[in-house]
């Protein structure tokens, strides 16, 4: 019991890979360099989000053969960097989850920043990378703060706390994680619904240097969009009260325009006025159609039960190992 004890790590790094093939090597040599000197077991978990070109999965196969502590997971279609996170985050086995972004921005360096932070602060559930500059083009640094301002409305974030993917988390909070079954996670909101226990600590951004972001304008559009339809109920809630308020001001309106019949004033309406209300209040209705219609859309595919990823294949020193013994040693050591 023992010997299967001291084998668990200490620290899993899942790090969700598309496209990322040149430079990978370049990242786990660079982890090395920082995690060795600390004398403690780990791992790394490549996650392949079902990348075109099969050179990203060869590379990790290859990085998997050549380090003992390094594990590969290739799913079976493309299914986001969310999901892809909370595949590796499943099959993570340490005692602390470090997650990070696959392009080198994330530099491996300030990793141990997160770990020495943790350390002198065991009641926090997480510590968060809080970047010194950001090395994003304008367009994404708009978009971050948009989630931002949507994140401290809707779910309580403090002003002064940046949500970022270079994080490290207490095992008990991707157990609480991964006990969210949504079809769409949002990984910053699900982490603000759990804990409130959460510290930034500032790293560095790295600009890219090679390749290109894996998100596309309408990518990021839509990853905003969830943010707030997958999570709250505002919307719905906006356009409730904007029809009480539209109603209050039509009879208002009515009002007004029979206190200027019983004054003899001419109550014809103009031709104007008419196609702008009626253009208007259609726009509105139409609107809010859509709205409702897009919240039954993710209800359905919430009740249908899809799955949100599927392993096609894993590789490393222990892939054929049975996942449920190493989560009761976790829990029988108190892990």
């Amino acid at each position: 019991m023992n010997k299967e004890i001291k084998t668990l790590p200490i620290y899993s790094i899942v790090i969700p890979c598309y496209n990322s093939a040149p430079w990978l090597p370049e990242l786990i040599e660079r982890i090395i360099k920082v995690m060795s000197p600390r004398d403690v077991e780990y791992e790394v978990l490549l996650v392949n989000d079902c990348t075109p070109n099969p050179d990203t999965w060869h590379v990790i196969t290859e990085l998997s053969q050549r380090y003992r502590w390094v594990k590969g997971v290739d799913l079976q279609f493309n299914v986001g960097q969310f999901k892809a996170l909370l595949a590796g985050l499943e099959l993570a086995k340490g005692r602390f989850i470090i997650t990070m972004d696959d392009d080198l921005q994330h530099p491996p360096e300030e990793i141990p920043k997160l770990i020495d932070e943790m350390d002198s602060h065991l009641d926090m559930d997480a510590i968060i990378g809080a970047y010194k500059t950001k090395q994003h083009n304008a367009m994404r640094n708009g978009g971050r703060l948009l989630v931002n301002k949507i994140s401290e409305r809707l779910y309580g974030k403090p002003k002064d706390f940046n949500s970022t993917a270079f994080r490290i988390m207490k095992r008990s909070l991707v157990e609480s994680l991964l006990e969210h079954k949504t079809m769409k996670p949002i990984m910053g909101a699900l982490i603000l619904k759990n804990t409130r226990r959460l510290k930034n600590v500032e790293v560095e951004h790295h600009p890219r240097t090679q390749g290109k972001s894996g998100y596309s304008i309408t990518q990021l559009i839509g990853s905003t969009f969830d943010n707030v339809i997958d999570s709250s109920t505002a919307p719905l809630r906006f356009f409730g009260g904007t029809g009480i308020v539209i109603s209050a001001f039509s009879a208002l309106i009515a009002i007004f325009y029979v206190f200027r019949w019983s004054l003899g004033y001419s109550t014809s309406p103009g031709f104007t006025t008419l196609v702008l209300l009626t253009t208007f209040f259609g726009g509105m209705i139409l609107f809010g159609i859509g709205l409702v219609g897009e919240y039954l859309s993710r209800v359905v595919i919430e009740v249908s039960r899809s799955p949100r990823y599927v392993i096609r294949e894993t590789v490393g020193e222990d892939e054929n190992e049975d996942l449920h013994e190493w989560k009761k040693t976790l829990e029988r050591t108190g892990t």
